[in-house]
């Protein structure tokens, strides 16, 4: 996967791929990879898929189309209003389906932020279907601190550092194993550390929807961190992760909560307590201390 570079990306800039018509109307489209997550009477199923944003020029032109099972379902005609947050599609009065059976309500379908992050929300009579993009890039805010003594070791909202890809992985979810990778970019979580790219393999994670809001976590007793360098991955021993813990909302904020344990060339271990909330908008600040 393409790392960091496209963390800072706005979600404008997402829509890459960009076309004309014979009016002189240009679209825009991405196609991203998600995840389903269907509920049907307190059973929930995860399902791999692939979302694709159509983007237009024109006035209530924009596009939807959705992976489900073996079909496609196309929302065409969709009006989208775009914020801070990125942008937000909503039906119009000439909103059109293709496959879908009836018009979902809610139907809330969003590209955030930080780095175009996906989150949809489709009701039904029978059914949910929640969904979110396999990768979800963030900035943070990271505090450490040192663990035996409580000590303040650094606090940093720099955008050149901890930045973070949540990434699911698909191919393990389709076996049943719902496990994660946490990438980190310009990891810097203790005193004198360059920053650097990290990977946290293999975390368990869970995921639970609900009417007032729709929530993942993931956590894992230890790992040993690898570093990400030229699209290969190095074992870490002398920094093993403990304690990891994680919850957040889909489309939203993740608190992450882990302990560091640096050996120095003489074995000497000191212990760090590494707190970061993880945001798919830009703060409304950002810089050290």
């Amino acid at each position: 996967m393409k790392f960091f570079g496209t963390i800072l990306a706005s979600a404008a800039l997402a829509l890459a791929v960009t076309s004309c018509n014979t009016d002189g109307d240009s679209t825009q489209t991405q196609n991203v990879s998600v995840l389903n997550i269907i509920e049907t009477g307190g059973t929930q199923k995860l399902e791999p898929a692939v979302a694709q944003f159509v983007v237009s020029t024109g006035t209530d032109a924009d596009q939807f189309a959705l992976g489900v099972g073996d079909q496609v379902w196309r929302f065409s005609n969709l009006k989208r209003s775009v914020s801070q947050e990125g942008y937000t599609w909503k039906e119009s009065a000439t909103t059109q389906l293709t496959g879908c059976p009836t018009m979902p309500s809610p139907f809330t379908v969003k590209m955030l932020g930080v780095a175009g992050n996906t989150y949809y929300k489709l009701g039904f009579t029978d059914r949910t279907i929640t969904g979110i993009a396999l990768a979800t890039g963030y900035v943070s805010q990271t505090t450490v601190t040192n663990l035996e003594t409580g000590a303040p070791v650094l606090s940093t909202s720099e955008l050149s550092k901890n930045q973070f890809i949540v990434e699911l992985n698909g191919d393990e979810i389709k076996k049943g194993n719902n496990i994660l990778n946490l990438h980190i970019g310009g990891a810097s979580f203790i005193e004198g550390m360059p920053a650097m790219n990290m990977r946290f393999k293999n975390i368990p994670f869970q995921i639970n929807t609900g009417s007032m809001s729709d929530m993942i976590s993931f956590s894992i007793a230890s790992l040993t961190p690898e570093l990400s360098a030229n699209g290969s991955f190095t074992p870490q021993d002398r920094f093993p992760i403990s304690d990891l813990n994680a919850s957040g909302v889909l489309g939203g904020p993740i608190n992450l909560e882990f302990c560091c344990t640096y050996k120095d060339k003489n074995g000497t271990e000191t212990k760090y307590r590494i707190r970061s909330r993880l945001l798919n908008i830009l703060p409304s600040s950002s810089g050290s201390n």
